[in-house]
This record gives C-alpha cells, sequence and structure tokens, in this order.
C-alpha cells in the first residue's frame, strides 16, 4: 500500500491597499499536514507562534515560536500536537511594508484537529 499523500495549504499575507491581511484568516488543518506561508507585497514578514501552537519546520521536529520571511521565501511547516489537546490557535505576522500585523478577519487562526 502506498502511502497517502500530505495534504497542503497556503497562507498568503498580502498588502491590501496599505492593510495587512493573512488570507486565508482561518484555516483548518488536520495534524500532520503542510502550511507554508508567502509573503505577496507585504515585505518581509516575522511570524510568530505563541506556546501552544505547534507548528515543526520540515528538518526539525521541535516546534518553531518564531520564523522570518524574506523575499520570495515560502516556507512549510508541519501542524503537530505534541502534548496538547487539539483548537484554536492564535498566531501575529508582522508585514514590513505596512507595519504592521496582518489581519484575518480578526487575528489569523489555525484550527488544528487529528
Amino acid at each position: 500500500m502506498e502511502p497517502k499523500p500530505v495534504t497542503s495549504h497556503l497562507v498568503v499575507l498580502v498588502n491590501d491597499r496599505g492593510q495587512a491581511l493573512a488570507v486565508p484568516g482561518t484555516l483548518v488543518v488536520k495534524e500532520g499536514e503542510k502550511i507554508a506561508f508567502k509573503s505577496v507585497g507585504a515585505g518581509d514578514v516575522s511570524l510568530v507562534f505563541p506556546r501552544g501552537i505547534l507548528l515543526a519546520a520540515p528538518d526539525d521536529k521541535e516546534p518553531v515560536t518564531e520564523h522570518r520571511i524574506t523575499g520570495d521565501q515560502t516556507p512549510e511547516f508541519t501542524a503537530c500536537l505534541k502534548g496538547v489537546k487539539p483548537g484554536i490557535f492564535t498566531y501575529a505576522a508582522y508585514c514590513r511594508a505596512v507595519n504592521d500585523v496582518a489581519l484575518g478577519g480578526s487575528q489569523p487562526r489555525i484550527i488544528i484537529y487529528r
């Protein structure tokens, strides 16, 4: 039996007439799925994942707490739930081009389930 392909999701951080937006604002993923982040007109972006949101970089099995996107990078992370229950996790994306954090209807969220 072949392994099942892993689903990937993309969050685009965009400059919408001077307002930074995270699209989609709420992302629903299953544990083990991939999440990539891309800046489109938002300049360099600093992602901050508060304690509790568990995204692991591809090379590392430990959760990351912050990551900086520069240029055309599209970093990808794996959603993981190590020692925490599934739930709703907020994160922040500071976009240099607009000198503000991105909104997604409210603070952007990632919902991770098993």
